[in-house]
């Protein structure tokens, strides 16, 4: 009669163990929810800030991340201790990106206002990619050479070493995400929608920088 019990323990243990994951998924994502609609609330109401601590936390994510993936593949991590990247690369989110794409992106749409919606997403792609990304990404290549222990030539030349093929990938990467953005994300929504990218694009900053 015991060994009848078995099977019988086997499914209730089963059965609890699905309630039990159930549970924590909608736990989960009742937790998910509200943090959003605090996030959204927050951008409701304060706008520049939110975005500005939102890219500060983006850039300081990326720079962990690419810490990991360098000791899980057994590369040289920077000499600057990682408390110290965060910070200054977190400043750099922060006081730069934040405000910046802020106000990049309302002012394409007052740029574009006139255009038909198939004219203002082109014309929006080719500044964006053509005008405005190259001397960003360059100045974001050399806002993280600063904290090396280097001379400022070497600086030039260590970002003059990555830049082309990092513009490569950000115009492969980034041109459909910035479509996509303008066509169908609304203005106020539009640098959050970048961020949520730029952690992986961050990220591989970190890994070539």
């Amino acid at each position: 009669h015991k060994l009848d019990l078995l099977p019988l323990a086997a499914k209730d243990s089963k059965g609890c163990s699905a309630q039990a994951q159930s549970l924590v998924s909608l736990v989960m994502q009742d937790l998910i929810a509200e943090l959003m609609r605090r996030y959204q609330r927050s951008l409701a109401q304060k706008p520049l800030q939110t975005k500005m601590l939102t890219s500060a936390a983006t850039v300081m994510i990326g720079e962990c991340v690419g810490d990991a993936i360098r000791i899980y593949r057994g590369r040289k991590v920077p000499e600057v201790p990682l408390a110290h990247r965060c910070g200054f690369y977190g400043l750099y989110g922060l006081v730069f990106v934040g405000p910046l794409f802020h106000w990049w992106y309302g002012y394409m749409q007052e740029l574009t206002a006139s255009l038909s919606k198939e004219y203002k997403v082109l014309a929006t792609l080719l500044i964006d990619r053509l005008v405005f990304t190259p001397p960003f990404l360059v100045f974001t290549l050399f806002y993280r050479q600063l904290l090396t222990p280097s001379r400022l030539s070497d600086k030039y030349k260590a970002v003059m070493k990555v830049i082309m093929s990092a513009l490569w990938v950000n115009w492969k990467v980034w041109t459909a995400l910035v479509a996509f953005n303008v066509t169908y994300i609304p203005l106020e929504y539009r640098s959050i929608f970048g961020n949520v990218f730029a952690l992986a694009w961050n990220t591989y900053l970190s890994l070539i920088a």
